[in-house]
């Protein structure tokens, strides 16, 4: 069951510090691509109890329980659901509402598709790959035409796959096969700021002091993140020169490497 388990928010957490190294030390670490301000809270695990009114999620901080009431929206593996229709042990995500002095609001409860995480250990370059986890456990995924493929707002295809790239897979699982439906990937990623702008081609220094020359594409995810206030989509237009910013490529050594996404953090 233990590795049935999916959702997309423990996916950005422990899938991308795996594959940060291979833009940065992994001593830079993760936490820098996390929840931002004006966002809705979430939280994931297992169900300890349920009822009409009331939902508790094993944490490890223990468990915490929220409301439900006749506005809270349950889906199971994608499809509108009840309350009553979920059950204890059941892996969930809850996005709620804190309550000032009070039980936290459930907005959305969902329980996930069956799926795996990893890194993709090696792929046939066409249609098919190779995931294994930290245990060495493998699965042969296969894709089709209704597959998806996303990376932090990025929509892609399965050319932005590559081998050492982390990756949650959602889909149809017998045994260690699995037919995808959805593939959340994590590329190259790398923190730092804007120091040149020419066109589409973007240049980022990390904190480490390195340069990274990226190109954008119409294909490019731009995320504006403020301090305070919430997030919105951005264009590349929106990209300026000393801008702190993270972001999402393929490496490319003899050239441009193709910007998947950025985040800019303005009012840092």
């Amino acid at each position: 069951m233990k590795t049935l388990r999916f959702a997309l928010l423990c996916m950005v957490l422990v899938v991308t510090a795996s594959a940060l190294s291979a833009a940065e030390p992994p001593s830079a670490g993760a936490q820098w691509w996390g929840r931002a301000p004006g966002q809705k809270p979430a939280i994931a695990g297992d169900v300890d109890n349920v009822s009409a009114t009331r939902i508790g999620i094993k944490t490890p901080q223990g468990v915490k329980q929220f409301t439900v009431d006749g506005n809270t929206k349950v889906f199971i593996e994608g499809k509108a659901a009840g309350i009553g229709d979920i059950k204890i042990g059941d892996f969930v995500r809850v996005r709620f509402k804190p309550v000032p002095n009070g039980v936290p609001l459930a907005l959305a409860i969902h329980v996930p598709k069956p799926g795996v995480k990893g890194k993709i250990a090696s792929t046939d370059g066409k249609s098919a790959f190779v995931l294994k986890n930290k245990q060495g456990q493998e699965w042969h995924v296969t894709t089709t035409d209704q597959t998806t493929y996303r990376s932090h707002g990025y929509q892609g295809t399965f050319a932005d796959l590559r081998v050492g790239y982390g990756a949650a897979v959602q889909g149809a699982i017998t045994g260690q096969d699995v037919t995808a439906d959805r593939i959340e990937f994590v590329p190259a990623m790398a923190k730092g700021a804007v120091v040149a702008k020419d066109g589409d081609v973007i240049t980022v220094k990390t904190v480490r002091q390195r340069a990274i020359v990226t190109l954008g594409s119409p294909a490019t995810a731009v995320l504006i993140r403020p301090r305070i206030g919430p997030n919105k989509k951005g264009a590349l237009a929106d990209i300026q020169v000393g801008m702190p910013c993270n972001i999402g490529f393929h490496p490319n050594p003899r050239g441009q490497s193709p910007l998947l996404w950025i985040d800019l953090l303005v009012g840092q």
